[in-house]
């Protein structure tokens, strides 16, 4: 799980202008259409969600780069980019049975708790925000270009990051970095983090 936003990095940095399906001299104009990122990034995104829950049970909640000497010191740290999200109260929730199916909703069902989307959105949002500007990344990423290019492309990876850090909710945050995988997936990977801690 700690090595999962590396992961992603080395892959777009390293693999971008290659086609994994076959042995092809590497594009360097633009990213392939078939490049390690694009064919997997599913699985990157398990490698974040599983992240940000190991990084949930450990009690980190900023990125680590205070160090204890600074706070002994009295320095704050920097606010987060984040707006706050006002806190989702379900009145209704009752206890569903431990045997009870898990639909594609957002719940999944843990004991006899049941878990939602809207309960992590904070815990999520950090590595969510990660991967929406990774995918951004390697949609533009190519090796030896001209300033003006490097310039475009940092604008659009810019625009991303703002349009995430605008989302209003989990739900808004998660269409607006393309996330593909299902509430329950979500939670049963970021689970998965958390039990690895």
């Amino acid at each position: 799980a700690d090595s999962a936003p590396m992961a992603a990095l080395t892959c777009i940095l390293y693999h971008n202008n290659r086609d994994e399906d076959t042995v092809q001299p590497e594009n360097d104009v633009k990213p392939h259409p078939k490049r390690r990122w694009e064919l997997n990034k599913d699985m990157f995104l398990r490698g974040l969600i599983s992240c940000a829950g190991r990084r949930h049970v450990l009690g980190v909640d900023d990125s680590g780069c205070i160090s204890n000497r600074s706070k002994n010191l009295g320095r704050s740290s920097r606010p987060s980019s984040f707006t706050d999200w006002e806190e989702v109260v379900v009145e209704d929730a009752s206890p569903a049975p431990e045997d009870a199916p898990s639909s594609s909703g957002g719940t999944t069902v843990v004991g006899r708790g049941l878990l939602r989307i809207e309960d992590f959105a904070k815990v999520l949002r950090p590595m969510i925000t990660l991967y929406a500007i990774l995918d951004e990344l390697s949609s533009v990423f190519v090796l030896n270009t001209n300033d003006e290019t490097v310039e475009e492309s940092a604008g659009r990876v810019v625009q991303k990051t703002n349009d995430c850090h605008a989302a209003q909710s989990i739900t808004e945050l998660l269409q607006k970095a393309k996330v593909t995988l299902d509430h329950d997936e979500i939670i049963e990977e970021l689970q998965k983090g958390m039990v690895s801690a």
